[in-house]
């Protein structure tokens, strides 16, 4: 093992269900983007690539969120 900590990325049955109206709606790069984060979110939810994570103050906790688009964010909690 190489030492670094891994997160494990556990979807709701809603985001699931929203994957799939992307998947059906959506242009590709939208849902290439969201694959894209969510593998950042198992390597570094709080630091590492794209979106432009920051904490979500308002929410409580752990929570942050990711841009997907100029439209969509991604909201998560750690």
């Amino acid at each position: 093992m190489n030492g670094k900590k891994t997160y494990i990325v556990r979807l709701s049955s809603d985001t699931i269900e929203e994957l799939a109206r992307h998947e059906k709606d959506s242009n590709p790069s939208c849902l290439d983007r969201i694959k894209r984060m969510l593998n950042d979110l198992a390597i570094n939810p709080r630091r590492y690539g794209i979106g432009k994570p920051k904490p979500l103050k308002h929410r409580g906790g752990d929570v942050w969120s990711r841009r997907i688009d100029e439209r969509y964010r991604m909201a998560y909690e750690i």
